[in-house]
């Protein structure tokens, strides 16, 4: 009896702790922030507005970030891209560390280019 209690004690806090830790791998979610060229690696980021996080957006061994065309195509050292940004977590969340991600799709996509719009589209 005591043998399986404890490991339904156990088999419970392996289900919890998971979840609790917040985003794991491999789920997509969708977050409102902006794209941007920063300095390091990887070099394309997306600071989700109203936070201090980042995502980094994984770059293939070429150096090409892990995201549609459409949206690499929209990019430049003096631009911003707000959007809602589907993402992929590659990594799971640590407080305190920056969470690669690959992006999924952009929606309600803002291109500025020196704090000035340049481009609006509702979707790539």
């Amino acid at each position: 009896m005591r043998a399986s209690f404890s490991f339904l004690i156990a088999f419970v806090l392996l289900c919890i702790l998971p979840a609790a830790r917040g985003v794991e791998t491999n789920q997509t979610l969708t977050v409102h922030g902006r794209l941007s060229f920063y300095n390091g690696n990887p070099s394309c980021r997306i600071w989700i507005v109203g936070t201090k996080h980042l995502l980094g957006v994984r770059e293939s061994g070429d150096e090409v970030a892990d995201m549609p065309k459409q949206l690499r195509d929209l990019m430049a050292d003096d631009r911003e891209i707000f959007a809602d940004f589907v993402v992929e977590s590659l990594t799971p969340y640590r407080q305190g560390e920056m969470q690669m991600v690959r992006v999924v799709s952009a929606s309600k996509i803002v291109v500025t280019e020196n704090d000035k719009i340049i481009l609006r589209k509702d979707k790539l």
